[in-house]
């Protein structure tokens, strides 16, 4: 466990096993005076700086928590257990800051990281690797085997793209 601060509130324990997500503030979208967002049992967006905090936890998880891109140019870190990826995304959705995704505890995250990258960390990271091959080159299979109608995919809520 680990104590963490949220905004406006006493300090919070976490069990660092419970960590999902970790990443940077995103003004506008998350509370005034935070420096970072963790997804665990509960959201918390706490005064702590989130790489301190990935580090907490890589110290008491195995594997460490894998590192990827946002569209922002921010660092996520993620649990590789939680994750599956790279899942494919609508080309209209692909641009020079959006490249691919993941999914996390079942909600779609955008990273600026290639398919090949998402593949290669998130199985360093003890993720679930998907077949890029199949992603890219069976769209039609992959979509009905792979990755849930796009109506049931659920997006984090907070990204900035």
């Amino acid at each position: 466990m680990f104590n963490v601060t949220p905004v406006a509130s006493k300090p919070f324990s976490v069990d660092e096993a419970d960590v999902l997500r970790i990443q940077h503030a995103i003004t506008g979208i998350m509370q005034p005076g935070s420096n970072a967002r963790i997804d665990a049992k509960v959201t918390l967006d706490v005064v702590d700086d989130p790489k301190t905090i990935a580090d907490k936890v890589n110290a008491a998880v195995k594997p460490p928590l894998g590192v990827l891109t946002l569209p922002n140019g921010n660092p996520v870190w993620f649990s590789g257990p939680a994750t599956q990826g790279p899942i494919w995304i609508p080309q209209g959705e692909i641009d020079a800051k959006t490249k691919s995704a993941v999914l996390i505890a079942g909600k779609r995250l955008f990273v600026r990281n290639s398919p090949e990258d998402v593949a290669r960390i998130v199985k360093e990271a003890g993720g679930y690797v998907l077949p890029i091959k199949t992603l890219w080159d069976d769209l039609d299979a992959a979509m009905k085997s792979v990755v849930p109608e796009p109506d049931t995919v659920q997006d984090w809520p907070d990204q900035d793209r």
